[in-house]
């Protein structure tokens, strides 16, 4: 089941693929996307919050269980749990996906 594979959506720091690849996770099919009806916060943490005429920008990428295991592990972000939210594809269509957010 680890190495299956599914959406995430990354709104935050995880954006950054040369970040991702300095920690050996590897994303495919990395594509533009928003997810609606939320919001970004930035505190201590960015975490997003639910708006009804809220939307939020950023990247989907295809990763392994296992690679998100790995990186939400990691000291500051073990915190962060997923959810499920429907992104819009900048190249048209709308899949689900994972976002991983603050409690």
């Amino acid at each position: 089941m680890r190495d299956r594979s599914a959406h995430v959506f990354f709104y935050g720091l995880f954006m950054d693929q040369e970040l991702l690849h300095s920690k050996g996770i590897q994303p495919e099919q990395v594509e533009v996307a928003w997810v609606d009806g939320l919001e970004l916060r930035i505190g201590q943490r960015a975490a997003l919050a639910r708006s009804e005429r809220g939307r939020v920008y950023g990247l989907v990428m295809t990763l392994t269980f296992r690679q998100l295991d790995k990186l939400y592990a990691e000291p500051g972000v073990e915190a962060y749990r997923p959810e499920a939210v429907l992104a819009h594809l900048s190249g048209g269509g709308t899949i689900a996906a994972m976002c991983y957010n603050l409690p």
